[in-house]
């Protein structure tokens, strides 16, 4: 949250063509945090059990380390390829311009008509957008909310690490959904409703959907369609966070069709541009909703909103995106093989070194559960699935998400997003490690 906070100061900042006059020079060394002996304890208000609960989620637990220099990260799910000329043509163009007219700057139309091409979802009198600087303040917001109506938060086993976290920070009511290899770790109806029923309770199910985080599997219409009628039939909400949509390495069939026959179900749509547009240092998020409860919740909350130069930015890429531009769709199409094509070539390293793959369908990562690596001697130690992370990290020189990130499991997730030259080095390392086991 520090550093989105820090970054969204800089973007505001630049956007303005100005630097804040509280922004000096540091001259002092900054030192890493160390546990502290425990004598000025009793002076400070200790952190809540929620926030305890939080911290130590491995999505924040683990940063520290695995920010270290020297590792190559492929626990960290941003989109390093190269970003497309449309985005970077916004962007200048938004900065060209002297004046921007509330108009200009405004997404509305370009967004409901991208979640109408993409899903089936059509506006109505009664849908609202509400804009953040990325996804994080628009689903923290949902989180104060269910926290402040005492609603429970359902999470499939397979999540983003960083919603469960954010969840228990507030102290909402987590539960999660048990999901199987099977059905590539995907809610069912089936689960859904064994879920429901045990809660007793409506509840608010998040999902990242129809390219799954972290496994990149993908969901299908008829698949969502189900879920959608569960939900239905217990009150409860769904919150659909669409960010890696877009990203599928080859088309779903009909997915264009999810809501079309579901418009009178409680949802919400949470997306963005820093995954499928390769934009991760341009914090942009919208929540679409035409319930109002979802939609007191966002404007009871008081979060910022992205700059007009960033949202006549967005606007111009989205419209290009949907009068299908041929440059901004060869390079998008390009994206997708690059992913699918490094999916490929780091299966087969894990597959030949001691893991078994679970095949993407699309998105930025795979999971992977150990095998033959487990039970041999690293240099007298014990590989086992509670230290190959660390050990991984420590004498591998590659940092990845363990189980309890995932949620799943046995299964561990890798990243495949990061600079070219990276994701090279990173398979001769993972080779590298396998080969120094004995």
């Amino acid at each position: 949250m520090l550093n989105q906070l820090y970054y969204d100061r800089i973007l505001n900042d630049l956007l303005n063509f100005q630097v804040s006059p509280y922004l000096k020079p540091r001259t002092q060394t900054l030192r890493r945090s160390t546990p502290e002996d425990g004598s000025a304890a009793k002076h400070f208000i200790g952190l809540s059990n929620p926030a305890k609960t939080a911290f130590s989620h491995s999505a924040i637990a683990d940063e520290e380390e695995a920010a270290l220099p020297g590792l190559i990260r492929m626990d960290y799910g941003e989109n390093a390829l190269a970003s497309p000329n449309a985005l970077h043509q916004s962007l200048f163009e938004a900065f060209s311009k002297f004046q921007l007219l509330s108009d200009e700057s405004n997404c509305d139309d370009a967004i409901f008509d991208l979640v109408q091409k993409r899903l089936g979802i059509t506006a109505s009198p009664k849908s609202q957008l509400v804009y953040g600087n990325g996804e994080a303040p628009l689903f923290a917001a949902l989180t104060n909310h269910a926290r402040n109506a005492s609603i429970a938060m359902l999470f499939p086993t397979g999540n983003y690490g960083h919603f469960v976290a954010c969840a228990q920070a507030f102290g909402v009511s987590t539960n999660f959904i048990e999901t199987h290899e099977k059905d590539f770790f995907k809610v069912t109806s089936e689960t859904l409703e064994i879920a429901l029923k045990k809660l007793n309770a409506p509840a608010w199910l998040v999902l990242t959907a129809p390219i799954v985080n972290p496994t990149g599997a993908s969901y299908s219409a008829a698949e969502l369609k189900q879920l959608l009628v569960v939900l239905k039939k217990y009150r409860s909400v769904l919150i659909l966070d669409t960010i890696f949509q877009g990203l599928e390495f080859n088309t779903l069939p009909g997915i264009e069709t999810t809501f079309s026959d579901q418009q009178d179900n409680r949802w919400i749509i949470l997306g963005g541009i820093s995954k499928e547009f390769a934009g991760g240092g341009l914090r942009f998020g919208y929540a679409l909703t035409s319930d109002i409860e979802m939609i007191g919740a966002l404007q009871n909350s008081a979060i910022a909103e992205p700059h007009s130069t960033l949202r006549y930015a967005f606007r111009r890429l989205l419209e290009a995106q949907l009068d299908e531009d041929p440059l901004l769709l060869k390079e998008m199409s390009r994206q997708k093989i690059e992913l699918k094509d490094r999916a490929t070539k780091l299966a087969d390293v894990l597959n030949r070194n001691g893991w078994k793959v679970l095949t993407p369908q699309g998105g930025l990562f795979l999971v992977a559960k150990p095998t033959t690596i487990l039970n041999r001697q690293y240099n007298g130690t014990l590989v086992s699935e509670e230290n190959l992370a660390s050990l991984l990290r420590q004498h591998g020189g590659v940092s990845i998400n363990p189980p309890k990130w995932t949620g799943i499991p046995h299964y561990f997730r890798f990243v495949l997003s990061m600079q070219s030259e990276e994701f090279v080095e990173a398979l001769k390392r993972l080779e590298k490690f396998y080969q120094a086991l004995s």
